[in-house]
């Protein structure tokens, strides 16, 4: 039996900590990468929150809110043995994580994070010779016991 929506709120409201993992606090005063082929583009932050557009036509919906950073694609997870959800970057659950990074090297962005025993690995780019994104997740328990876990991916398409 899947959880009511409250449920899940309550969860992204009041997160339980894993056992050994401290948090780390994420600063929300990041500026956009950009990741481009001249026609399609994505802006990223490191926070996870951003938009995408086609020949400067909004794909993705996006509002210049820095203080919910809730526009852009975004991945979301929950494990299914107690209902827990958390995202795949800080934005739009903003829990606090065991470890965090956000890397870009001019042609991928990468998030890595650590949340109750679970590495995720984000990575995003825009193709070269074709006007889309990829987006790689890679999930790793690092934990001893096995861990079932569901991934919902959420954008908002502007159409027009």
């Amino acid at each position: 039996m899947k959880p009511a929506a409250a449920d899940i709120r309550q969860s992204l409201r009041a997160p339980r900590v894993h056992a050994g993992d401290p948090p780390v606090r994420v600063d929300l005063s990041s500026d956009p990468v950009s990741l481009t082929n001249g026609r399609y583009t994505t802006r990223l932050n490191e926070l996870g929150s951003g938009f995408s557009e086609f020949d400067n036509a909004a794909v993705t919906r996006w509002s210049p809110d820095a203080t919910c950073n809730a526009a852009g694609f975004h991945i979301y997870l929950r494990d299914l043995d107690d209902q827990f959800v958390w995202s795949a970057a800080h934005c739009p659950t903003q829990f606090e994580s065991a470890g965090y990074k956000f890397r870009f090297d001019g042609r991928i962005a990468e998030i890595v994070r650590v949340d109750r025993g679970i590495e995720c690995h984000l990575s995003v780019c825009v193709s070269a010779q074709h006007d889309y994104e990829i987006r790689l997740l890679k999930l790793l328990n690092r934990g001893h016991t096995t861990r079932s876990i569901e991934v919902t991916s959420y954008l908002e398409w502007v159409l027009g």
